[in-house]
């Protein structure tokens, strides 16, 4: 519903409970903003970029070979390939790594 703010509200037709879900949608991007950084460096990756579960330093995770996002499993990887890790966000994400000099 559009209000005369400019905004937009949702408005119960019935009283809601405390806790009740009324609402429930999935993002169309879920990335961490630490790509986004000038101040990024390779310890700041210590999750995995689909499940967003930390990655132990030494363990066997799976890097995107095109920007270097980490997963924490060949499985984690395959998921975000099929869903949320597309070309263009993986473009995207390998662009905001370059020196601003460098970003198209």
């Amino acid at each position: 519903m559009e209000t005369t703010a400019g905004g937009r509200e949702m408005v119960a037709l019935c009283p809601l409970k405390g806790g009740e879900i009324v609402l429930r949608d999935s993002p169309i991007l879920h990335y961490s903003a630490i790509h986004f950084h000038s101040d990024n460096h390779p310890d700041s990756h210590g999750y995995c970029s689909n499940c967003f579960t930390t990655i132990a330093q030494q363990s066997q995770d799976v890097s995107c070979l095109t920007c270097g996002c980490r997963f924490c499993t060949l499985d984690c990887q395959s998921t975000a390939s099929a869903t949320s890790h597309t070309p263009w966000a993986c473009q995207a994400l390998t662009a905001s790594s370059l020196p601003s000099s460098k970003r198209f």
